[in-house]
């Protein structure tokens, strides 16, 4: 907006620091110190990126469980047919 139109640029940069001292006289609390909001946005990036991590750790723990178990019941279901197989009876007696 600056280069567009410098004046109006002045005037818009002028009313939000008017806007601001108001605030702060009210009581109000204004959140323009662009280190703390660097700082706040990046901490947050931080926290999205360490809870994708474990919820993707999380995953893997599932998956591997999930695994464990369908391997389980496959040799379950295997040991009963050979056992089945084992005890056949002849036909009739």
């Amino acid at each position: 907006m600056l280069n567009e139109d410098p004046c109006e640029g002045a005037r818009v940069l002028h009313s939000d620091s008017w806007d601001a001292a108001v605030s702060r006289a009210k009581g109000i609390k204004v959140k323009d110190d662009i280190k703390l909001l660097k700082k706040a946005i990046q901490q947050k990036k931080d926290k999205r990126r360490r809870s994708a991590k474990q919820w993707k750790e999380r995953w893997n723990q599932v998956e591997d469980k999930k695994q464990k178990r369908q391997q389980a019941r496959r040799n379950n279901i295997k040991n009963k047919n050979s056992a089945k197989k084992k005890f056949k009876h002849s036909a009739g007696f």
